[in-house]
């Protein structure tokens, strides 16, 4: 997140991202280091975590001390920008988008 005065140290974060059953494996980090010979921050990056699924109060605490700032899905789902004016053109959207999805389930 730049400032506008458009000189170096600005809030910058390392985001890991994992789906699927798995996902509590990736906790391990990101490579920061890595990343340094790419990238010149100012100032250190914030680590973040995120996984579309809902991780219950105990299991949150644990996973926040090793991944930093965490988006599960209910942090997504509160933080997208919802574009649609009514519940209509949504529920349309999503039938288009689902529809061939499923038959070539159902085909195979």
């Amino acid at each position: 997140k730049p400032f506008n005065d458009k000189r170096k140290s600005q809030i910058t974060a390392l985001i890991q991202c994992a789906a699927g059953f798995n996902w509590d494996k990736k906790l391990l980090g990101i490579p920061y280091k890595a990343w340094k010979q790419y990238i010149h921050w100012g100032s250190d990056p914030l680590k973040g975590f995120t996984a579309p699924i809902v991780i219950n109060e105990k299991r949150y605490d644990d996973v926040v001390t090793d991944a930093g700032i965490m988006f599960d899905r209910p942090r997504i789902y509160q933080n997208i920008q919802y574009e649609y004016s009514d519940d209509s053109h949504l529920i349309t959207d999503l039938i288009n988008w689902c529809e061939p999805r499923i038959k070539s389930f159902i085909a195979n």
